[in-house]
């Protein structure tokens, strides 16, 4: 007897079983999507491991600047001298207590010039000026008068007495016990 069997069975017999290449191609689009996945943490852990590394390894930054508990060398001069747009400007370091650093700074003031400053004074050097009239000079040379103005600050100023005008200015700062630095600021020097 013949067999009587349908075009639509004798191609399901002679294809793939079911499910074949849909399940296939799911199963190889899964695998695919993983194997992306695993690359790209494991990319980030190198990477991220890498950096840490270079840090640990990494050596701390230089100092620009540090304060030095030594002392100067003993060619370097105890004073140094800058030059500024309105004239020169000293500091020195002055070993001992408060009475020491102002009478450095009353010297120094002292031994500045009284030359004729060129510019007019400005208002807060006429108030400053008025102020300093005001008290009595510490001390008297033939063209300056010298000045302590009471205050926190530790300042000596020396007043030209051809002119109102500053000659000098000097203030200190302790820079660390019994040692202070004191700043000087001549305007009229040339």
């Amino acid at each position: 007897m013949a067999s009587s069997s349908s075009p639509s069975d004798a191609h399901a017999a002679s294809g793939p079983a079911p499910g074949g290449f849909g399940r296939l191609a799911r199963r190889i689009a899964g695998w695919t999507a993983n194997l992306l996945a695993t690359a790209l943490v494991l990319v980030a852990g190198l990477a991220v491991g890498r950096q840490v590394l270079i840090w640990w390894y990494e050596s701390p930054p230089a100092r620009l600047a540090a304060a030095s508990d030594q002392p100067l060398p003993p060619e370097t001069s105890e004073e140094l001298r800058l030059w500024t747009t309105r004239g020169p400007m000293s500091i020195e370091r002055v070993i001992g207590d408060k009475d020491a650093a102002i009478a450095a700074m009353r010297q120094r003031c002292e031994s500045s010039p009284a030359a004729t400053v060129m510019q007019p004074a400005g208002p807060g050097e006429q108030r400053f000026l008025e102020t300093l009239v005001k008290l009595a000079p510490v001390e008297q040379t033939k063209e300056l008068d010298l000045y302590v103005p009471p205050g926190d600050v530790t300042m000596v100023v020396a007043v030209s007495r051809d002119e109102p005008r500053i000659a000098a200015w000097s203030f200190a700062l302790e820079a660390e016990p019994a040692t202070w630095t004191c700043y000087t600021f001549c305007p009229a020097a040339k």
